[in-house]
C-alpha cells in the first residue's frame, strides 16, 4: 500500500511497534518517550523530508500545548489499517476513474443480461433431462 504524505496531514497515527519520540527530526536527537505498540502518537501536523542529519522522513505532532514533536518514519512502524479506518486511500484507489451512471447501468444490464441466458439455459437443461 502507498500512501502520499499529504494524505496522512490530519491523521491519527498509531504505534504498530514501539516508537521513540524525539523535539528534533534529527537521528541524534535523544528520545524523550517512547509510545508503546498499539499506543496513540497524535494527529500529523506535517512531515521532515530526509536530509543532512536526518536519514528518514519524520511525522510531526503538536501537543496539547502547541509544542512539535516527531516519530521517525520506517516501514512497519504505524498502524495502516487504522489509517485505512480515517478513510485514507491509497494512491492507486485515488487515481481509480469512478464509473459514471452509464457505466454502472451497462454492468447492471448486462449482469442482468447473463442471468436471463442462465436462466434459458437452466430451462432448456431441466427439459431436456426430466
Amino acid at each position: 500500500m502507498s500512501y502520499s504524505a499529504t494524505d496522512v496531514v490530519g491523521l491519527t497515527l498509531y504505534a504498530k511497534t514501539n516508537v521513540d519520540i524525539k523535539d528534533e527530526a534529527l537521528d541524534d536527537a535523544p528520545v524523550i518517550r517512547t509510545v508503546p505498540a498499539g499506543g496513540m502518537i497524535g494527529v500529523v501536523w506535517s512531515w521532515a523530508e530526509p536530509r543532512a542529519g536526518r536519514t528518514n522522513m519524520h511525522w510531526s505532532f503538536l501537543d496539547v500545548n502547541g509544542q512539535i514533536f516527531y516519530a521517525e518514519h520506517k516501514k512497519g512502524r504505524f498502524n495502516l489499517d487504522d489509517l485505512r479506518d480515517q478513510g485514507l486511500l491509497t494512491e492507486q484507489e485515488q487515481n481509480q476513474e469512478p464509473l459514471s451512471n452509464f457505466d454502472k447501468a451497462i454492468n447492471g444490464v448486462l449482469r442482468l443480461g447473463a442471468l436471463i441466458a442462465f436462466g434459458k439455459l437452466a430451462q432448456v437443461a431441466i427439459k431436456k433431462y426430466m
